[in-house]
């Protein structure tokens, strides 16, 4: 291969490589590990409560002493000069009436002595903000972990559905040829035929929705967790069900479970 060859092979190679997203396998772990840290709607999240713990340390800095400092540095590109007679000589000396550089600083140092409280209920007011922007945050991780496992679940049911409706499809065809076969030797009759061409062609539209909505869930599933469009992502065929069922019979436990972990409701009931 000459080197020309060699160009073209490695130049297809990298179109290749564009053209065609990476391809994962995950499992429901690996998802939502994935989601966890490249969600669009969890960085957003995790913004806003940066924000907040910046905005607290700023409402607690007003109270500290202020100190400013200043400083400069000034070239003199022109310089008065006196001349001089040296005593006893006929000689003359210039003398500069100045240096060539000018540099100074000053420091300023700054504290409120009195506010009216306004710095300390300022501070308080942000530390609130603070503590509730890490509760939403808490909140919008086990948000996105629901809508995960539940756009996961749907995924795999669509894929078991779309198989199920290509068997229903192929096996609708193989009877279809049959029927047709039987009826060219007169072995079935019209209705029969027509029945076979009917029983066909209503799998088509349940085939085709449903490789729409399979589709539309992947794109869906790869926005949320924030993966690129043009990845291509699937999903392992067997899976298992992330917790145990909850005992439904005790109506107090689960009340008394929701109020402890539900973030949402710990915001309304904090003081």
């Amino acid at each position: 291969m000459n080197k020309k060859q060699l160009y073209f092979f490695l130049s297809f190679l990298l179109l290749f490589m564009v053209s065609h997203g990476d391809e994962y396998v995950w499992s429901l772990k690996q998802c939502e590990e994935y989601a966890l840290t490249h969600s669009p709607l969890l960085n957003s999240s995790e913004l806003e409560s940066k924000k907040a713990f910046m905005d607290e340390i700023t409402a607690f800095s007003s109270a500290l002493p202020q100190v400013s400092l200043s400083g400069y540095r000034v070239h003199n590109l022109m310089i008065a000069e006196m001349p001089m007679k040296m005593p006893g000589t006929d000689q003359q000396i210039k003398i500069k009436m100045g240096r060539d550089y000018n540099v100074g600083g000053s420091v300023k140092i700054s504290q409120n002595l009195f506010a009216g409280g306004s710095i300390y209920r300022n501070w308080k007011i942000n530390r609130y903000q603070k503590y509730a922007s890490e509760q939403d945050y808490e909140f919008q991780e086990n948000q996105l972990i629901f809508i995960v496992r539940a756009l996961f679940y749907q995924i795999c049911f669509l894929d078991k559905q779309l198989k199920a409706l290509n068997e229903s499809k192929d096996r609708a065809l193989e009877n279809l040829k049959i029927v047709e076969t039987l009826f060219q030797s007169g072995g079935a009759s019209e209705f029969e035929k027509l029945r076979a061409q009917v029983d066909y062609r209503n799998t088509l539209p349940l085939l085709s929705g449903t490789e729409d909505q399979l589709k539309i869930a992947y794109l869906q599933f790869k926005k949320l967790i924030g993966l690129g469009l043009n990845s291509e992502l699937q999903f392992p065929d067997s899976f298992s069900a992330v917790q145990p069922q909850l005992d439904l019979s005790d109506l107090d436990n689960l009340k008394a479970m929701a109020l402890e972990t539900r973030n949402d409701l710990k915001k309304i009931t904090s003081k």
